[in-house]
């Protein structure tokens, strides 16, 4: 299967439950959750919960040319018609002149894209779903219509820190959603809201709740598709390598003494076919982003035709050769890995991609005695949380709002990176809609992604005797990898400073109206900047979010926690009753009304509470960051000879 490179256990942060807890909030027995029975940094065995963010999920990073397969891929199925047109020639030319214009899409990755774009065509014609970004994790885009209109999320008592990705103090509400056999019509989950949404009053809004159901409905088959478990990615990666390939391959052993011989002779046509040949050698083009203060350019003279001959400054002349070995470090260039080098797509689709365009450094794993963690073929697995989950339901947190503009505060920056709620959250899948927008430019609310990504030094066959001469030794690797710099991986201060964080960009989905964007908690999110489409009239978008709590877990929820409004109290219960009527003393009266004010919210208290969980989250994902593993290849430095691998 598709190996992920394992993380440190952070024991530090949370007590890892035993196997088989139970947890409980039926209200048919005692509460037994996390902070009530279960202390709340308590997290199950990997094998009996789905990933998360919190560092605990990790995949293997792509390279760059699978990004930008992916990119186009996304692109494309952004727009209307595509699976349509997926199976008409003339289109998909027109997507192939599309694609040439990135140098990363070769006629090979074409190939693979036109493949796979027509697969996803047939997906999504059978199922409405379209998978993108999709590898270890993916995101799944469905169009589902128009629901939700206002509300917000709730809070929970305080208990005792006993982590940094945990909140001492709050926890988000969600609300009971009822799964069960004689819901199902048509083979399809159908799904009740079974107590009440917080702040959201379900005979005030019951229209509202009826569509959050149908929305909730539909993201059950897009979590299906996007839920992982640790160590375990959904997609087979495209391509693989742990070195590099570079063109042209270098001079031969028996090419070389070939030239000294021949040339040796001074004289004859022998002679004069190979130094010409030799000459047009030495006259290809330099590699023009090899570094020019390079010895290999301050310490030759150029090489023209009378090479062998000058001397000048230099103050000796060169033999072949010493010429035809500098030339090639000044002509040579670092190739991408194709796809379909070293399996096929065929195989890729069947999971069979233990091949690899560079083998991995193998001394390494006969060193530490562990068995090659890639010889293992991917291994396909479905979730299908709707009938494992529907004796006791599914936990989801709604949250509804907007964005507001106006022509005096005409645009709203992008968010900062997130994941959703904290760690005694236990969210593990979130889905976004816009269900109304009104006078937003078309961009306004993309969702951007990353993902944590790994890549594990000791397998990968770099450094200074790798043939990287006159780049820097982690130039190819990092092109290949598709960092900014090399720098990320290694920042350069010393010959053992960690780069970058293990973090990779994977791109930007577009979220116009009515699409439902649902994503793994295990990927970082953010929300791209809004701005008016006609800046001399307001806008607004509205929102929809829908988080889910890992089902393999119950926590508090509406159902165990009465409405906090006071004004909920008030109609409910104090409001109705005529006190006058019952000649109930005044003093009385009042002090059941003090009774009640002590456990109900008022709205100015609310916003309080809502601003002190805000800034308590950004906090924590502070944390989550700062303990974030960094990218470190110097410590690891390999020698390996990859030249072998040649295109």
């Amino acid at each position: 299967m598709t190996s992920q490179v394992p993380r440190l256990d952070q024991s530090e942060w949370c007590a890892n439950g035993e196997p088989g807890l139970e947890f409980d909030n039926s209200g048919k027995r005692s509460l037994l959750v996390p902070g009530i029975g279960h202390p709340i940094p308590i997290e199950l065995p990997s094998a009996e919960r789905f990933a998360h963010g919190f560092n605990d999920w990790a995949q293997n990073r792509l390279t760059a040319r699978e990004m930008e397969m992916l990119r186009f891929m996304n692109r494309i199925t952004d727009r209307p018609g595509w699976f349509e047109e997926a199976h008409h020639l003339s289109r998909t030319v027109l997507w192939a002149e599309e694609a040439a214009r990135s140098h990363l899409i070769s006629a090979a990755a074409w190939d693979w894209c036109y493949k796979e774009l027509r697969d996803k065509a047939e997906y999504y014609q059978k199922t409405g779903l379209t998978l993108v970004f999709d590898s270890s994790s993916r995101i799944c885009n469905l169009n589902c219509g128009r629901c939700g209109r206002r509300g917000s999320g709730g809070i929970l008592s305080s208990w005792e820190e006993r982590g940094g990705r945990f909140s001492p103090e709050y926890q988000w509400l969600p609300c009971e959603v009822d799964i069960k056999q004689e819901f199902f019509s048509n083979g399809k989950p159908k799904v009740r809201i079974s107590s009440y949404i917080n702040n959201l009053h379900p005979r005030h809004h019951a229209s509202l709740y009826d569509s959050i159901e149908k929305c909730v409905e539909a993201s059950i088959r897009s979590w299906n598709e996007i839920l992982t478990y640790r160590y375990r990615g959904r997609t087979p990666e495209r391509i693989r390598t742990f070195g590099v390939q570079w063109s042209p391959p270098p001079p031969d052993s028996e090419d070389l003494d070939d030239f000294e011989s021949m040339l040796g002779q001074g004289q004859g046509g022998l002679y004069t076919e190979t130094k010409q040949r030799l000459d047009r050698l030495l006259q290809r083009p330099d590699n023009s982003r090899a570094p020019s203060e390079s010895r290999l350019w301050t310490s030759y003279p150029p090489f023209g035709p009378d090479l062998l001959v000058r001397r000048d400054r230099y103050c000796y002349a060169l033999n072949p050769t010493e010429a035809l070995v500098a030339k090639h470090h000044r002509t040579k260039r670092w190739l991408h890995p194709e796809p379909g080098t070293a399996f096929s797509y065929e195989d890729w689709r069947k999971g069979k991609n233990n091949g690899c365009v560079v083998p991995g450094h193998a001394g390494y794993l006969h060193a530490k005695k562990v068995d090659d963690p890639f010889k293992e073929d991917h291994e396909f697995y479905t979730i299908d949380i709707e009938e494992r989950f529907a004796d006791n339901g599914l936990q989801v947190v709604v949250e509804i709002g907007s964005v507001d503009l106006t022509p005096d505060d005409p645009h709203r920056s992008r968010s900062e990176w997130q994941l959703s709620g904290l760690s005694n959250d236990h969210i593990v899948a979130k889905t976004i809609v816009y269900p109304a927008s009104e006078n937003v430019s078309s961009h306004s609310g993309s969702l951007s992604f990353r993902v944590e990504a790994h890549l594990d030094p000791p397998m990968h066959v770099y450094g200074i005797n790798t043939g990287s001469d006159p780049f820097h030794p982690l130039d190819p690797l990092a092109d290949i990898y598709d960092f900014e710099s090399h720098l990320e991986l290694n920042s350069g201060e010393c010959m053992n400073s960690p780069g970058g964080p293990m973090l990779q960009f994977l791109g930007t989905v577009a979220a116009p109206d009515g699409r439902l964007i649902a994503f793994p908690n295990s990927m970082q999110h953010r929300t791209e900047e809004f701005s008016l489409l006609d800046p001399t009239r307001p806008g607004r978008r509205r929102w929809l979010k829908l988080h889910l709590v890992d089902p393999h877990y119950r926590i508090c929820s509406t159902r165990n926690v009465p409405p906090q409004q006071f004004d909920r109290w008030y109609e409910a219960g104090f409001g109705r009753i005529d006190w006058e009527a019952r000649q109930m003393p005044t003093e009385l009266v009042q002090e059941i009304e003090a009774m009640v004010g002590e456990f109900a919210i008022t709205a100015e208290e609310a916003e309080k509470i809502k601003e002190r969980i805000r800034t308590e989250r950004e906090d924590r994902f502070e944390i989550v960051m700062e303990n974030m593993p960094l990218y470190c290849f110097a410590d690891y430095a390999a020698d390996g000879d990859v030249s072998r691998y040649r295109p």
